[in-house]
């Protein structure tokens, strides 16, 4: 598996991912146009709701040439995929964050009974670049991105998360 999706990067194919029942991590997509962006406002807000749940870590990367972000909130242990995008849907609302294409978007993502979550675009492909606090590129390393996943992973605020 791993080396046909390796394969994939190298052929410049784009490669997504969906949820199951459990995440090992949840992702918040804002694209370049949304007033949380960098160049309109800034992703404080954000951040600071998902910091109201225990998640502090991060990693920031530029998700492809059309300059969105994602940020990930890597997790220790996995968790329940519906219960996160409840907790972080709740969490954004409550901070007065609007949730939806274009602007923030979840994933894992709210979903409908017997649905699907929504997917998103791997990292690191065409035009992806792991980012600073300042958002600059520093590097689009497969290597670089596992060794930062790994120290945002460590134990986050499990005990506000599971509340």
């Amino acid at each position: 598996m791993l080396g046909a999706i390796e394969s994939h990067y190298r052929r410049d194919y784009i490669i997504g991912k969906r949820f199951g029942r459990l995440t090992n991590y949840l992702m918040i997509d804002v694209d370049k146009g949304s007033p949380f962006h960098p160049r309109n406002g800034g992703v404080e807000p954000i951040l600071e709701a998902m910091e109201s749940l225990g998640l502090c870590r991060f990693l920031l990367i530029r998700s492809s040439v059309a300059e969105g972000l994602h940020i990930y909130f890597p997790l220790a242990e996995p968790v329940s995929s519906w219960a996160i995008a409840c907790a972080a849907h709740a969490a954004l609302s409550a901070a007065g964050i609007t949730i939806a294409g274009g602007i923030c978007e979840l994933f894992p993502n709210k979903k409908a009974f017997n649905s699907e979550h929504n997917g998103h675009r791997l990292p690191l492909q065409d035009g992806s670049f792991i980012l600073d606090n300042d958002i600059r590129c520093i590097s689009s390393s497969k290597t670089d991105f596992l060794r930062q996943w790994q120290l945002c992973a460590a134990p986050q605020g499990d005990k506000q998360l599971t509340e």
